[in-house]
Parts: structure tokens; sequence; C-alpha cells
């Protein structure tokens, strides 16, 4: 059984792709599908957009995907799906079949069973499913362009789920900095305003969100500002004093320091090894 790492975990971690097909999929009403004697060999998306689908697993369970949702269905899982509704003047799904892998090379699952997602911004997922299946349907295959077009959907599940889970948690009261600290650009803001941002007081936030994130929010701002530094250093062809300067640091000394600290390797010594 493949492990699983669902979307709210994902949402930090590193992990690469195998992306075997994208496709739009016409239906006729009552059309079946089953994999119920035969397990899907690999994971897959499913965008409804112009059908019902009607879902039963192996064990005799059944449920309703609207149309405008996008299903999950797991490598191993086994099901049938047939059409309740159907909308002739257009393509009934969007199906794109991928299996996902670790920092390890080890394949992972999102869930071990099928989830439907109904609450997204459908527009947004609606134009990159379809974009993808442009992409997959060229007569050259471009694999990195592929795999950029998969990586946005995830990319915007994840966040999604990201975002709802803290909208529901008990740190829905500091919500807007913790999102702020994670999407922000502007890395040198003070602790002291982001927690008026949540009308907390200073205390409060660094308490919580210590507890969110496992770090206080200046060891989370460090961390950040290591990984824009990354960037500059390894892409941007920033200097080291440049990459300090952007990043805030007072001095290049402190920042050659908290860089090894946090790397393993002075900048130099990361930038040689980037090249």
């Amino acid at each position: 059984m493949a492990n699983i790492v669902n979307f709210e975990e994902l949402y930090t971690k590193e992990f690469n792709t195998h992306i075997f097909n994208a496709a739009k999929q016409y239906w006729n009403i009552q059309n079946c599908f089953s994999c119920i004697d035969a397990p899907k060999k690999n994971d897959m998306f499913l965008f409804l957009n112009g059908c019902v689908g009607e879902y039963t697993t192996y064990d005799g369970k059944v449920f309703i995907a609207p149309k405008k949702s996008i299903i999950y269905a797991p490598k191993n899982s086994r099901y049938s799906f047939r059409c309740l509704e159907v909308d002739e003047d257009t393509f009934q799904t969007i199906i794109i079949n991928f299996n996902l892998l670790d920092e390890d090379g080890e394949i992972f699952s999102l869930s071990d069973e099928i989830k439907i997602m109904d609450d997204l911004n459908i527009k947004r997922f609606e134009m990159m499913f379809s974009s993808l299946t442009d992409i997959s349907s060229q007569n050259i295959r471009f694999p990195s362009a592929l795999r950029l077009g998969f990586y946005k959907i995830i990319t915007e599940l994840c966040t999604h789920f990201h975002k709802q889970n803290i909208f529901s948690s008990k740190f829905q009261v500091i919500s807007n900095g913790i999102l702020y600290l994670e999407e922000s650009d502007n890395i040198n803001i003070s602790v002291s305003k982001i927690a008026k941002m949540c009308n907390v007081s200073e205390i409060y936030f660094r308490k919580l969100f210590k507890e969110y994130s496992g770090f206080t929010p200046s060891q989370f701002k460090i961390n950040k500002k290591i990984e824009r530094a990354k960037q500059y250093l390894a892409f941007e062809n920033k200097t080291i004093k440049e990459t300090a300067d952007a990043l805030g640091f007072n001095e290049v000394a402190y920042f050659c320091r908290v860089f090894k600290e946090k790397t393993g390797l002075t900048p130099g010594e990361y930038i040689k090894k980037a090249f």
C-alpha cells in the first residue's frame, strides 16, 4: 500500500511526479466505467465539466459527484463510475493519470479513498485542467510543460486545503498573520505589526504561531530568508553582499554565519555547488 501524504501535508513538502496522460472525455448518459475487478494502476484527477457522476466503491458505498467538481482517486482504488446527467454540447470530463513520488523516489498517494472536491474556485481549475489537455494533445510531447501545468493544479489544491485548515482550526484568530508570513515578499516586517493585523497581542501571536509551525515568527522569517537567499545566489546571479542587503542583513558576516548554520555551506560554497 502506498504511503499517504494529504494535501495539507504536501503543502510544505518536496515531491516529483510522473504524468501519464491528460485528456478530455466524452460520455453518453448512463455510460459506465469500472475498475472494481482491476484496481487502478495510477492516481487520478477527474474534472467533471458537463456531467454528474455516480461512484460506487467495491464495498458498496455510493456517492454523487456534482458538475464542476474534482474527484481524486488513489492508486489501487476500486470503484465503478457512471454518468447520471450529461451536457451534450461540451466535453463531460477531463482525466489526468499520474503518480506522485517523494524525495526518495517512493510513490505516495494523497488519500486512501476517493475524494470529491466541490468547494473550489472552479473557474481557475477549469482553465488549468483544459490547459493541461492542450499540452498533452500536442503532436510533440513537452514533459516539462506538462509537469509545470500539473504542479500548478497540485499547488492550488494544496493551498486551498492549507487555508481551509487554518480558518477552521484554533489558529483562525491569527490566520491573516500566518498567511502573510507564508506568502508575502515583505520578509522584514516586524512581528508586532503582524500581530496587529490579527488584533492580538504580540505575545499571544508568538505563542500561537510557535504551536502552529514549530518555529517562532523570527525563526520562520530567518528560514524564509535563507530559502530566498538560495534563489538569489543560484538563479539570479546576485553577489553575496547584494543578497545580504536585499534580505535585510545589516552585516555580510552575520548573513554568512546564519546561511552556514541553516545549510551547512557558506554562501560561496553554495554558489560553487549550484554551478
